[in-house]
């Protein structure tokens, strides 16, 4: 999930976050339903105005407790730069890439690219996008490559590996998703 919309914050321990556009309310709850025992509160639907479209939108919302498990998970993904922090791709990515977790992270970030997959990688360095690529291939045989989108960094699954993807995705992609792996 820290792979696509989620994100984690420590201040002493770390706690899980998560936010989701209303109209993706179904896959939301769904999340919602594995974190609901670390979270105090029902999740909220706010409105937000952004600044660069001038809209107003309106997301889903929740927060954990914070965890030892989750401060885990804060300590691989994201680098302390002095004058903030980074989410980051840690070194062992292979090992927690699984077909749940590529399946939460097609749901997140993953989006229908000409006959392909893309997945929004944009906000990781080029390096951490050719980890995340040789995880990808390694661990699925796919033969993915990073292309660019419009001057960030993506991550591309071509035709030739879309049947393997959803066969690996697909039994754990929520329903109202599948469209993402063009089923």
């Amino acid at each position: 999930m820290v792979l696509g919309d989620a994100w984690l914050e420590k201040k002493v321990l770390a706690r899980f976050r998560f936010e989701q556009s209303h109209l993706r309310t179904e896959f939301f709850f769904e999340v919602f339903k594995y974190f609901a025992f670390y979270s105090p509160n029902t999740p909220r639907l706010r409105e937000r105005f952004d600044k660069r479209t001038g809209m107003v939108y309106k997301t889903w919302h929740f927060s954990t407790l914070s965890s030892p498990f989750f401060t885990y998970y804060y300590n691989l993904f994201y680098k302390d730069l002095g004058n903030g922090v980074k989410k980051i791709i840690p070194d062992n990515i292979f090992e927690l890439l699984t077909p749940v977790s590529l399946a939460f992270w097609i749901s997140c970030d993953g989006y229908k690219k000409n006959q392909g997959v893309g997945l929004a990688t944009n906000s990781f360095s080029i390096s951490d996008n050719e980890k995340l690529v040789k995880a990808l291939n390694d661990k699925f045989g796919f033969r993915s490559w990073i292309v660019d989108d419009h001057g960030s960094p993506s991550i591309y699954i071509p035709k030739s590996d879309l049947i393997k993807l959803q066969q690996i995705v697909s039994p754990i992609l929520h329903p109202t998703l599948l469209y993402k792996i063009h089923l």
